[in-house]
């Protein structure tokens, strides 16, 4: 998958952004299957491989329709939206993610990346199929922890239960994600060296989330998420979410035209230490990943746009994201973005 933006932002701004070469390869056997997910950012540096993340990498078997394990890295199970469409910017509907659904280092505030074991399962019901996923995985990623080492050596609980009919589901996604903020340095590194020293602050997280979502490719999409972050140590908590609409107005073959509009927010109470951290580098954020939106802060975000899908593997984009935060100035953005997805081998 390759991946092209513009975005002109308040100000006159313009940035332009290759965005990412993303290789995705499956393979199944029997029963047992395997993955691996590998984008390449476009600032190319040299080793080659400083640009080279491992997304998603596991291996699982599938021993009864009611229990799969996976080892390895996957996506967190949260909501619907960051399980099927992380990487998928040219499938989905809109121009931007949610901000709630960016990854850790880009605003985002739920446990996206997922390294660890997974448990899965579902059954058929008539027309209507429940299932679960349960997760154990490493600590959180803003501090302390990346997708390949666990620093902290706390461990992340989350589990999702879900009924699907057809491409319809709602799901209530639960979690449980305990960690430390080091009040001397917010880094990763001093994560690491200060373990669980008096140079820190305990947090944990239990989080509650619903999502509701119909996908029809041919007519309506419509996804609703909304999630709460409890902090069980400071009493505080905070929280966001999203509306989605797009319609195929157009029906010619494989030829998509859908217009969307995007409803989001984010908030928290104050003295939460897990949010107000993360709002420390919400300026960084903004600056490092202009196609991300404005990090964490607290804000309404209104947005519109258009999704013109040329081929099953390449859509155009055209985009308005008017993000208005407390606080601060208003941001708005006008993207373009374009994107391609090219089967090398199918089986």
């Amino acid at each position: 998958m390759l991946k092209f933006q513009v975005s002109i932002k308040e100000g006159g701004n313009i940035a332009f952004n290759l965005g990412t070469f993303d290789i995705l390869a499956k393979l199944s056997y029997g029963k047992a299957e395997g993955l691996i997910e590998i984008p390449m950012i476009s600032t190319v540096e040299l080793p080659i491989w400083n640009t080279l993340l491992f997304e998603r990498y596991y291996v699982g078997y599938n021993f009864h329709e009611l229990f799969s394990l996976k080892i390895g890295g996957t996506y967190g199970a949260m909501g619907y939206l960051t399980r099927n469409w992380h990487r998928g910017f040219y499938l989905m509907p809109t121009i931007r993610r949610p901000i709630i659904t960016n990854s850790e280092d880009e605003g985002g505030i739920l446990p996206l990346y997922a390294t660890g074991i997974e448990a899965s399962g579902e059954a058929s019901i008539g027309e209507f199929r429940p299932g679960y996923i349960f997760q154990v995985i490493n600590g959180n990623y803003h501090f302390g922890s990346d997708d390949l080492i666990d620093y902290d050596r706390e461990r992340t609980f989350l589990g999702k239960i879900y009924i699907r009919r057809y491409l319809e589901e709602i799901g209530i996604s639960l979690g449980y994600d305990p960690f430390r903020i080091s009040t001397k340095d917010s880094g990763k590194d001093s994560a690491k060296d200060n373990g669980k020293d008096s140079g820190s602050i305990y947090v944990q997280n239990f989080i509650a989330g619903l999502n509701l979502s119909y996908v029809k490719l041919d007519g309506l999409i419509g996804l609703a998420e909304g999630f709460i972050i409890r902090d069980l140590q400071s009493k505080t908590q905070g929280g966001g979410g999203f509306l989605i609409l797009s319609y195929r107005i157009l029906d010619i073959g494989d030829f998509d035209f859908r217009p969307f509009l995007q409803f989001g927010f984010m908030d928290w109470q104050d003295g939460n230490p897990f949010f107000e951290e993360l709002n420390k580098g919400a300026e960084e954020v903004r600056k490092r990943y202009v196609n991300m939106g404005p990090g964490t802060v607290k804000h309404l975000e209104y947005a519109g746009g258009i999704r013109i899908g040329i081929t099953p593997y390449f859509a155009f984009k055209i985009g308005f994201n008017y993000y208005d935060i407390k606080n601060e100035k208003d941001l708005y953005y006008i993207s373009v973005r374009a994107g391609w997805g090219i089967p090398v081998f199918e089986r």
